[in-house]
């Protein structure tokens, strides 16, 4: 390839998705508009630069991989180490064009680059948002907890600290992820985008030109970078801060900006003799298996990742990268079946709409394996060549304004806002506003026992045990309020005050909060949420996970139960409601123990008893009556990867067994049973309380469904604890 340099339409080296051919049809693009106007120096600078669809291939290659490892196929189990390919391609991309315009021009034209990132970007992640959004209205108009915040983060390009910060991906072990999960490796590209023409300026300006300095300065980033991730992740623990970080990620994009710094000599790519070149072609063919296997053999999260593993995997990308540009290498002519060069050309668009699609489009529709994926591909696929063709590639032939490219991530900025204010306003908000519009009084129960456990038929009077004090109430409409016989007329009674309730617990006690705050509209109760999603209530030494993920307990969710007693004392309670259960099903250790049990084991129950009773004697000591909500079923077919749905049954019915029998007999409880409320069957149900998907992800409620399960069955359970 003597002459040739990286070609304009590898620009675009955003991490997924790149101009190319699409199919047979587009393999003349060369001659796109774009590419030959000459408007400023980079238009002419990238006006001779040849297509190298290898490149393409390997996208495409990756990004298949990637589709498969979301499908949910077990056995790619390290599909997600393929966007290190990606982040080492974008790098060299990127910078091989920046040395190429330094080289003729001896300056780089920051406006013009950040324009062409603002036209290539912007107008197919506002069509993800926007396909969010109309998934949402599809599934009832409810936004999942946390979505403003994730697309908030999505289209300001910092989703990946937003997942870090919040500690979703502890959170998601027990839910499906943000349906904007996927842009935290788009987050990670565009803030490079943003600084590192920058440090390209600055590297090649202190020496006139002299690489040496950007060389030096990277390669000690790239040992930097690598080193603050083997220093923030724990072995054990779950990697998020380390797989999430802008910081620790910087080494593979890095390495291929040294790549470039190598590779790009005199404004060109470097060409190599016969020798040298055989030598390149062997070794990025071992290159290439290595890395494909890797995808195939490493477990999710394991450790040696974090400790150099990935560097290593960066490496082998670019040796790799290093052969696809050769003409004629074996790595290129594999790279350039067309299959893989048409998806990598149009990889943008199916990494950005599979995820929601992938989400919404699941086992519900009566399909798994094979016949699942080709149903998602075969509405994703088609969906990214429409907007390629329809969308992204008209935005991108025509140029932006000059003085406006220079403030194309402002503007990026403030059009997603615009997008988002437009969302939330028709899609997130409205639904809740029209709900609490449309609620009505709640008649409440007037007797009052005081210790209780609660379950109610559907249809028919609660019945009472003489076995044990308690008595039951759970399932059934409220019963109508009694006409007073005796109490003073309304006119001449003053208004008690609301009852406070305190809602502490996981995220399903955090959908509770949700629905009971919809009866706070009628003055009758004061809610207080202090649940936390994602985080058990038997405080245990070490959890291990799907696939064998070993994680210590988290420290935020000790400081969460440990905050309790602030809580009580702030509040002042007279209801507390507590909600677990799902979140203490995987395997736990004892503290002080190796071995991992889970419940049903009988020294593990006795164990999760005692938290259970430490719990219950913290939230009662200021007097407050606790309200002990059962675990639900959830959709077994669609959590806890690593558990068979029998065993996770299995699992919550032990725990509400001893929520039901040992601590209802030790501790005077009021037991709420959500789980027959919500499954009369024992089997999962979408439908809750005459709402049609109330439970979208197959664990959590909707706004809509906690509202009417609260009106029509908790916040009476709740009334009747409090003697009202």
């Amino acid at each position: 390839m003597a002459g040739a340099v990286v070609s304009r339409r590898h620009e675009d080296a955003d991490q997924f998705g790149r101009p190319g051919y699409l199919f047979n049809q587009m393999a003349d693009m060369g001659a796109d508009t774009e590419s030959n106007r000459r408007t400023g120096p980079h238009e002419d600078v990238h006006r001779s630069l040849p297509y190298l669809p290898a490149l393409d291939g390997l996208r495409g290659l990756a990004l298949f991989a990637v589709l498969l490892f979301h499908g949910g196929f077990s056995w790619i189990s390290g599909g997600y180490l393929p966007l290190t390919a990606f982040f080492v391609l974008s790098g060299f991309l990127i910078t091989s064009l920046l040395l190429v315009e330094w080289h003729r021009h001896e300056r780089i034209d920051l406006g013009g680059f950040w324009s062409r990132r603002f036209r290539r970007l912007v107008p197919a992640s506002l069509l993800a948002v926007l396909l969010v959004g109309v998934i949402v209205a599809i599934d009832g108009g409810v936004a999942p907890p946390g979505l403003r915040g994730d697309l908030v983060a999505a289209v300001t390009w910092t989703a990946n600290w937003r997942f870090i910060f919040s500690g979703q991906e502890y959170a998601d072990l027990f839910g499906d992820p943000s349906p904007f999960q996927h842009f935290w490796s788009l987050a990670v590209e565009e803030q490079f985008y943003l600084f590192m023409p920058i440090a390209v300026i600055v590297g090649l300006s202190a020496r006139r030109g002299r690489r040496w300095p950007l060389i030096a300065g990277t390669a000690s980033l790239v040992v930097a970078s690598t080193m603050i991730m083997r220093f923030v992740h724990s072995p054990g623990d779950a990697p998020m801060r380390a797989y999430f970080g802008t910081d620790t990620r910087a080494a593979e994009i890095l390495v291929g900006v040294l790549l470039a710094t190598w590779m790009i000599e005199n404004g060109r790519l470097r060409t190599f003799g016969r020798s040298l070149g055989r030598v390149i072609d062997v070794v990025a063919m071992v290159a290439l298996v290595l890395l494909v296997s890797t995808w195939f053999l490493v477990d999710e999260f394991d450790d040696r990742l974090y400790e150099g593993g990935i560097l290593v995997i960066a490496v082998l990308s670019a040796a790799v990268v290093v052969s696809a540009t050769r003409h004629g290498s074996p790595v290129g002519t594999v790279l350039q079946w067309r299959p893989l060069v048409a998806l990598g050309t149009i990889s943008y668009g199916v990494y950005l709409f599979h995820w929601p699609i992938f989400l919404v489009v699941d086992e519900q529709t009566g399909l798994d394996g094979a016949p699942l994926f080709l149903l998602r591909m075969g509405i994703t696929v088609p969906l990214a060549v429409l907007s390629y063709r329809i969308v992204e590639r008209p935005i991108r032939a025509h140029e932006l304004p000059r003085r406006i490219g220079v403030l194309s991530w402002m503007n990026a900025t403030v059009a997603a806002t615009a997008c988002v204010v437009l969302l939330s306003s028709t899609l997130l908000v409205a639904p809740e506003v029209t709900l609490r519009q449309s609620l009505t009084p709640v008649a409440l129960p007037t007797t009052t026992t005081s210790t209780t456990t609660v379950d109610l038929p559907s249809t028919t009077p609660a019945p009472t045990t003489t076995s044990a004090p308690t008595t039951t109430v759970g399932t059934a409409e409220p019963a109508p309020e009694p006409t007073p016989t005796s109490a003073p007329s309304a006119s001449t009674t003053t208004t008690p005050r609301p009852v406070r309730v305190l809602v502490v617990g996981d995220s399903i006690a955090q959908n509770l909060a949700t629905g009971l705050r919809s009866v706070e509209l009628d003055g009758s109760i004061e809610v207080h949420d202090a649940a936390v999603p994602g985080c058990p209530i038997v405080l245990t030494e070490r959890i291990r996970l799907g696939q064998g993920t070993v994680i210590d307990f988290p420290p935020p969710c000790i400081e969460v139960l440990d905050g309790w007693i602030d809580h009580v004392d702030a509040f002042g309670p007279d209801i507390v409601v507590v909600q677990a259960g799902v979140g203490e099903v995987p395997d736990s250790t004892i503290p002080g123990e190796a071995t991992f049990r889970a419940v049903g084991d009988p020294s593990y129950d006795l164990f999760v008893l005692g938290e259970l009773q430490r719990r219950f004697d913290v939230l009662a000591s200021s007097g407050a009556t606790v309200v002990w909500t059962t675990a639900p079923c959830v959709d077994g077919t669609r959590h806890y990867a690593g558990m068979e749905p029998a065993t996770l049954y299995q699992r919550l019915d032990r725990f509400n067994e001893i929520v039901r029998g040992d601590l209802a007999t030790t501790r005077p409880i009021v037991i709420a049973d959500l789980h027959r409320r919500l499954c009369p069957d024992g089997t999962f149900l979408a439908d809750v309380e005459g709402v049609t998907a109330a439970r979208p992800d197959g664990v959590h409620l909707s706004d809509v469904g906690a509202a009417n399960l609260a009106r029509r069955w908790l916040a009476p359970i709740v009334m009747k604890a409090a003697g009202r």
